[in-house]
């Protein structure tokens, strides 16, 4: 699972919002658009992970990735849903290099709109230092170590029945945000996400 297999939420929320929206990547939108969606934009990949949402363990995320017909663009890219509620919406967009995700990247699906920097977002390039992405998106984070920095907001809290129970009640905390990392000093995958943790 590579890099999506990391936790996805580290630290505690921090109050405010980033100072850039790297939310939205050909013209998708994390948190709004669906599998259908993307695979109307980029190409009809399979989808990873559990087939149905009977079969998915809120632990295993569901995606669809895609890499450059250049072979040697380094680039993948996914979109990932762990929503517990809307099984195809995309709650969070990964990007980084192929050799991070050796096992799933020989059938991800190429597509000509897919390289470096079409994915960029315009704002966080692969192999930028931490101090120039902390330039771009800090200066506040929510967890730091020396390869990872995550910086998350709490949008919203609900509270709701436990599934599968009558009387347990649990709460739903939405969080957006950036999980980066870093090895070297340069940036060599991120996350953003909307997603919600319990």
């Amino acid at each position: 699972m590579g890099f999506l297999g990391e936790p996805l939420v580290r630290g505690t929320p921090i109050n405010g919002q980033l100072s850039i929206s790297p939310y939205r990547i050909f013209g998708l939108e994390v948190g709004i658009d669906t599998f259908d969606k993307v695979r109307q934009r980029l190409g009809s990949a399979d989808l990873h992970g559990p087939g149905s949402k009977s079969e998915a363990p809120r632990f295993l995320p569901r995606f669809l990735c895609y890499v450059s017909t250049d072979e040697s663009d380094p680039t993948v890219i996914a979109f990932v849903s762990r929503s517990l509620d809307f099984f195809d919406q995309v709650t969070e967009v990964a990007v980084g290099q192929k050799k991070l995700l050796p096992q799933i990247v020989a059938s991800c699906m190429k597509s000509k709109q897919v390289n470096a920097n079409a994915v960029n977002i315009g704002i966080l390039d692969l192999g930028i230092s931490r101090q120039q992405f902390l330039g771009k998106v800090g200066p506040k984070t929510s967890y730091t170590d020396e390869e990872r920095i995550a910086i998350n907001f709490q949008l919203s809290k609900q509270r709701g029945q436990k599934e599968n129970t009558l009387s347990d009640t649990v709460d739903t905390v939405f969080v957006t945000g950036i999980l980066a990392h870093f090895t070297d000093d340069r940036l060599d995958w991120y996350r953003v996400y909307q997603a919600n943790a319990y």
